[in-house]
């Protein structure tokens, strides 16, 4: 029988749906606020009665999921709401599993075939899927990459990342460093590596892993693989060398010849031929 309370939670889900014809920007505000009310009374639940949360949580997720198609979330609120949501119905099949073959074919249905979002960690699910569960998916996963076509020369991106996320969920350390190695186009990915080597108390294997990925992809995951290889560097007291890599990266380069040049001119026109604003005045 269910209760009063799990009624409550599951006419507020229903409240969750949002019509395509509905704008975009009508009632976001009201919309986030009630999805963060949905997570907590689903939070709420998993204290009082586990057994019914996984399937309303995961209702919960579908209607945002779907929602987020049709909404201007161009502030990401709503779609941080989601994430939480997201947690919850990990949390609440951590403590109640619902059938892990079930939950493998959701997993993979989201990440493969969803609109990009909700994002997930398959650890967080690694209890309630269990054996089974990560067979089920790697044997989706599989079968789906077959399949595949390759984007932009790679490993579709969902395939790439539940492949990774099966292999860290092994604990088997280096299985986990081969599969992230298969695809090593940015320096996020060689952090990755670095991240999961250090946690395993190899800190040389994972400065090696640092050196070779520093001037790979963008600037901004480069800088934070830097972080890591000076931090390892400093670990084992190479002082000089952690100099040299902030120094190297700090110090400007000097300009080309052109360049050089360019200014070289720029400084030598007199003050009469410098154009003057529409003011009059010196610019």
């Amino acid at each position: 029988m269910v209760s009063a309370e799990a009624e409550r939670v599951r006419r507020l889900i229903d409240g969750l749906r949002r019509g395509r014809r509905t704008h975009p920007q009508h009632g976001r505000r009201e919309y986030s606020r009630q999805v963060r009310e949905v997570a907590a009374a689903c939070e709420a639940l998993i204290e009082t009665e586990p057994a019914c949360v996984p399937a309303l949580a995961r209702r919960a997720v579908e209607s945002v999921t779907t929602a987020l198609m049709y909404l201007d979330d161009s502030s990401g609120v709503v779609g941080s709401d989601l994430h939480v949501l997201m947690a919850v119905h990990a949390r609440a099949c951590a403590a109640a599993p619902p059938d892990p073959k079930q939950l493998a074919s959701w997993l993979a249905k989201l990440r493969l075939d969803g609109p990009g979002w909700p994002d997930f960690e398959l650890r967080d699910y690694a209890a309630a899927l269990g054996q089974k569960g990560r067979a089920e998916l790697a044997r989706i996963v599989d079968e789906r990459a077959k399949a595949a076509e390759p984007e932009f020369g790679r490993t579709p991106f969902g395939i790439r990342i539940l492949r990774e996320q099966l292999a860290e969920v092994t604990g088997d350390v280096d299985h986990y460093v081969a599969v992230l190695a298969e695809d090593l186009h940015s320096a996020s990915q060689y952090l990755k590596i670095v991240d999961a080597l250090r946690n395993a108390g190899r800190a040389s294997d994972a400065e090696h892993w640092a050196q070779r990925g520093l001037d790979i992809g963008n600037p901004i995951d480069q800088a934070k693989l830097r972080n890591a290889y000076v931090e390892l560097l400093l670990e084992r007291g190479a002082t000089e060398e952690a100099l040299s890599v902030r120094r190297r990266h700090f110090i400007p380069p000097k300009p080309s010849p052109a360049r050089q040049a360019g200014n070289t001119l720029t400084a030598t026109v007199p003050v009469s031929l410098a154009p003057r604003s529409r003011l009059g005045g010196w610019r």
